[in-house]
């Protein structure tokens, strides 16, 4: 996943938080750009935490942070 130049919608940062409450900010900040992205590209977005989609993407935010955590450390 490569981050867009976009600001997520307030809606969006708001779902992030609702869906990932207990994740850590830099998670939310990025899931909450995923679910802008995917609303731009008209891709469904998770509706709650119990939502198996939420799981999808939290799997593809935690994929993107090992990769970026990694990079650093070389």
């Amino acid at each position: 996943m490569a981050r867009r130049d976009l600001e997520p919608s307030e809606q969006m940062q708001e779902l992030a938080d609702l869906l990932w409450p207990d994740r850590t900010v830099r998670f939310r900040v990025w899931a909450a750009d995923l679910l802008e992205a995917r609303r731009l590209d008209h891709l469904p977005v998770p509706s709650s935490p119990q939502d198996a989609l939420a799981g999808d993407v939290a799997d593809e935010v935690d994929r993107v942070l090992m990769t970026i955590s990694s990079q650093s450390s070389t």
